[in-house]
């Protein structure tokens, strides 16, 4: 979406793939574009009253289209509503940072996910306190830009290097 005025006409590609996403997808004559699987719109309800879009992304989530939120990840958000009423969609095969042209390699997707939060999973799996993996956090994870395409509400997402405790 930041060459929109470059691209003004519609365009379109219909992707062909192996369902077990395993095989990259062919792209023209010669491109293979090798696929990992995730979710585009991932998050809980916010604490205001209403009702609420996915589309701006807000501190609880919505449509962040984070390609490294796939298998293995862990996305840590605020529960803001009691029940935290998890929702989940906008499934991928395949997208580069950002989904630069808003879109991506649409694709059906099998989820199972666990529920934590950052502090808590630090202090359980490391035995230090709340405020020792909140420093931690403060020195040694990363962040960087993921998401542009809700712009001017572009997702900032939080790594946290597993080396740190290797």
């Amino acid at each position: 979406m930041l060459l929109a005025d470059k691209f003004p006409d519609p365009a379109l590609h219909i992707w062909k793939y192996e369902a077990d996403l395993k095989i990259p997808a062919m792209y023209g004559p010669g491109g293979r574009v090798p696929l990992k699987p995730f979710c585009g719109t991932i998050g809980l309800a916010p604490g205001e009253p209403g009702l609420h879009s996915v589309i701006p992304p807000r501190r609880v989530g919505g449509n962040m289209d984070i390609r490294d939120i796939g298998a293995g990840t862990e996305l840590c958000l605020p529960v803001e509503v009691e029940g935290a009423l998890f929702s989940v969609g906008d499934t991928h095969a395949a997208q580069g940072d950002g989904e630069v042209c808003g879109t991506a390699i649409e694709s059906p997707v099998a989820l199972t996910a666990k529920f934590d939060g950052m502090i808590d999973i630090l202090m359980r799996q490391h035995h230090i306190s709340a405020i020792d993996a909140y420093l931690l956090c403060s020195v040694c994870a990363y962040l960087r830009i993921s998401e542009i395409v809700d712009r001017p509400n572009w997702i900032v997402s939080l790594y946290f290097p597993r080396i740190v405790f290797e």
